[in-house]
């Protein structure tokens, strides 16, 4: 059935009578009869329409007014990540070291993430990869992009050596005030290391080439290190490449080659040769501190991202008799 009113001759059809009804919230007859034409219908929808009703939702037992709008809260805090749940560290280590990255996540609790980036030159010469490796600490940094981490560890000792420490702590400065986290070197953080322990007297092993060797030398007099006993690992070594190939045995065999008289710690130097192995056997068999560039490196990065982690001692982060057999 058709609802029709006039204006001019023109009709008003139901489906206008029916939007100025819903719009005005009036009823439609009040407008048919009051208004006798399209213009006075739309005139009626310009008033002010009542009160909204709202929606009522009905349960058993009980109802309510349906709400306007759901105020939200604070949201729920996001999870932590499934790797590196307590914190994130970035290492850096040279192009073909093999040894950083399994040491240093062997010796790091589960909760902390291990992210390695590695240092690359194409230079034939070891001294002049190493020189490059230190002044570009900032870009290795920066190599991880958004990646958020808590600390960065640069796992090349030699460099520091050639740098010395006066320009290791300016650039390690630097690439921290960039990066906005804590930059620690090898070498500081086993300077750190005996530090902490209250060494001041050292039997040295390195697998450096003579040269390097006698960098690093200098690196602890300069630190105020006396070093009672030295070793190198292997007398013929020439280039850095080399040292990859040594093993914990052969960081053991030099270790216990040294007369340790007056040291107050034992120290193998280098982050590419394996030495875990080493250090476990040797803890059983010397009552002095026994420590590597990657154990120290490992604990300091732990003392600063999570110090609650960290034991007493960096010689506790080996683990126990049981964990000895495993592979390092």
């Amino acid at each position: 059935m058709s609802i029709e009113g006039h204006e001019g001759g023109r009709l008003l059809g139901y489906r206008h009578v029916a939007i100025a009804q819903r719009l005005s919230m009036v009823p439609v007859e009040q407008i048919i009869t009051e208004h006798d034409g399209l213009g006075e219908a739309l005139g009626a929808i310009s008033r002010p329409a009542p009160p909204l009703s709202l929606p009522r939702y009905h349960r058993p037992g009980r109802s309510f007014a349906a709400p306007l709008s759901t105020k939200i809260g604070p949201m729920p805090p996001r999870p932590p990540p499934d790797y590196g749940p307590r914190a994130r560290v970035g290492i850096a280590t040279p192009q073909a070291n093999p040894t950083v990255e399994p040491e240093i996540r062997a010796l790091l609790p589960a909760a902390i993430g291990v992210y390695a980036t590695r240092l690359v030159h194409p230079a034939a010469q070891v001294e002049d990869r190493l020189h490059h490796y230190v002044r570009h600490m900032a870009d290795a940094v920066r190599s991880f992009g958004s990646l958020q981490l808590r600390a960065f560890g640069f796992g090349c000792t030699g460099s520091s050596y050639l740098a010395g420490r006066e320009l290791e702590d300016r650039l390690s400065d630097e690439a921290a005030a960039e990066a906005r986290i804590p930059v620690i070197t090898a070498a500081q953080a086993i300077r750190f290391t005996l530090r902490a322990l209250g060494v001041r007297s050292i039997a040295l092993v390195s697998p450096y080439p003579e040269t390097l060797a006698a960098a690093g030398y200098r690196y602890w007099e300069d630190a105020g290190l006396r070093i009672v006993a030295r070793r190198r690992v292997d007398p013929a070594l020439t280039d850095t490449h080399r040292i990859y190939e040594l093993g914990s045995d052969d960081a053991l065999q030099a270790l216990r080659r040294l007369d340790t008289a007056g040291a107050e710690a034992l120290v193998a130097s280098g982050t590419g040769m394996p030495t875990l192995r080493a250090l476990r056997s040797l803890r059983n068999e010397t009552s002095l501190p026994v420590l590597s560039s990657n154990l120290c490196l490992a604990w300091a990065l732990l003392r600063t991202v999570a110090p609650e982690l960290a034991p007493a001692s960096p010689m506790e982060l080996l683990g126990d008799s049981a964990a000895e057999s495993g592979a390092a």
